[in-house]
């Protein structure tokens, strides 16, 4: 694969991945994934979502049942995508402090994951912006970035041109 733009632009996607693709679109721009997962929701309904895993580059892609199978989520887990400044790998308050800075909108809310953590377990906490935009941290450590697209309400998403 060759070398990509690695700046992740929220509610569009990077380089030249944008959502709304096609799983055969993703495929002729990334190539074959390392592993494709097929998943039920979790939230008990219908929908089914494929993801694709890129383990060498630290990404993943969802294509949910529910928007025709086209590119609904994307995570980042590695320190080569940016985000504004922000990397995979930052700590807690400084990823708080860049996104201040930024054009990353609004927090929403932020919360630790886990709400019964035992005793040498590492806490997990997630902080999301109005752009469709969530971090994940361990420890206070950003492990993972994940982006969406603009959800105009419950059903019907802005996808970008």
């Amino acid at each position: 694969m060759q070398k990509m733009d690695c700046n992740i632009l929220p509610l569009i996607g990077f380089a030249n991945v944008k959502f709304g693709m096609t799983r055969s679109q993703i495929l002729d721009i990334l190539g074959k994934p390392d592993e494709i997962e097929e998943e039920v929701s979790y939230d008990g309904d219908d929908e089914k979502i494929t993801i694709f895993y890129y383990d060498e580059i630290g990404l993943s892609l969802s294509f949910d049942s529910l928007c025709n199978y086209r590119l609904s989520e994307v995570s980042f887990e590695s320190d080569e995508f940016n985000l504004c400044g922000i990397r995979v790998g930052m700590g807690k308050e400084e990823v708080l402090e860049a996104a201040k800075n930024s054009i990353l909108g609004e927090l929403e809310y932020d919360y630790e994951v886990a709400d019964e953590v035992e005793e040498g377990d590492p806490t997990e906490a997630y902080i999301n912006y109005d752009k469709n935009l969530s971090f994940w941290f361990e420890q206070d450590i950003l492990t993972t970035i994940q982006i969406g697209p603009d959800w105009e309400d419950d059903n019907h998403i802005r996808w970008p041109e």
